[in-house]
């Protein structure tokens, strides 16, 4: 006997985005205006918000959901896409630039005063910003397009938290940044929570250092391809036998650098 063989009609995934235009770290909500009625089993839906600078998913495939909420914390125009997994079948719909973040987008560095520990300059680095703000703990100051460089003296040695603000006057987007500062003399130490051991030896360094803010390690370790660290307390591993001498430079390429160098301080074992 002949049978009949069904072909569903094409189910064409669709979505919307508010607002298209859109400022660093702000949300952007996407709303799913697929037509699902009368589908059954009800169909998988994946997003995908990152194109082109990524191609991974926002999580596995789920059941249908309404709206979906991003935020970018980078510029740029992004692509979009929804989808749709229905009975084995799958479709795509991409939209091209569908959604801009704009500048600007904050960023600053700092500059210790070797004969005054407790003033720093403060950099701007921030893209795309026509006016600077700073905060020190005490209240911003107020917008102004010439304090893209700031010289600030605290009152006393310590760790602080310092706000950068900034806005773009054409977009009017404001964006910030804080970053933890540590303000006093600087003094050099580091340790390891083992010495020696066979090869493969995992160490894990520690920066006891006062008032440092970058790193810069050398594991003497040439042989390896990790054999450098900007981390403040990283981790390396001794492949082969040896003796090995470590180093530290806190704050490098700043103007009160410091380095600590300690002769064959690991020591690995192994035929």
């Amino acid at each position: 006997f002949p049978r009949i063989i069904k072909v569903g009609s094409p189910i064409r995934p669709s979505f919307t985005a508010n607002p298209l235009i859109q400022c660093i770290d702000q949300p952007v909500i996407f709303t799913n205006t697929t037509n699902v009625s009368g589908i059954n089993p009800p169909p998988l839906f994946t997003w995908f918000f990152d194109l082109p600078k990524s191609n991974a998913a926002d999580g596995p495939p789920g059941s249908f959901t309404p709206t979906k909420t991003k935020t970018y914390s980078d510029t740029g125009c992004y692509d979009i896409r929804l989808r749709i997994t229905s009975k084995g079948c799958v479709a795509d719909t991409t939209l091209t630039r569908y959604v801009c973040i704009v500048l600007p987008k904050a960023d600053f560095e700092f500059v210790a005063n070797c004969g005054n520990a407790l003033i720093d300059t403060f950099k701007s680095k921030s893209q795309g910003a026509d006016l600077y703000s700073w905060d020190f703990g005490s209240g911003a100051t107020p917008f102004s397009p010439s304090d893209s460089i700031h010289v600030h003296q605290f009152s006393t040695a310590g760790t602080y938290s310092v706000l950068h603000i900034v806005k773009n006057n054409a977009t009017g987007c404001v964006d910030s940044l804080r970053k933890t500062v540590n303000v006093g003399v600087s003094t050099i130490g580091f340790t390891a929570d083992t010495l020696s051991g066979c090869r493969s030896l995992t160490v894990h360094f520690r920066d006891t250092s006062v008032y440092s803010n970058t790193w810069r390690w050398n594991f003497g370790d040439t042989a390896s391809t990790t054999n450098t660290s900007s981390s403040k307390n990283p981790t390396h591993i001794y492949a082969r036998s040896g003796s090995y001498t470590v180093t530290l430079v806190i704050n490098p390429g700043g103007d009160c650098p410091d380095t600590l160098r300690k002769v064959a301080y690991i020591t690995v074992y192994g035929i």
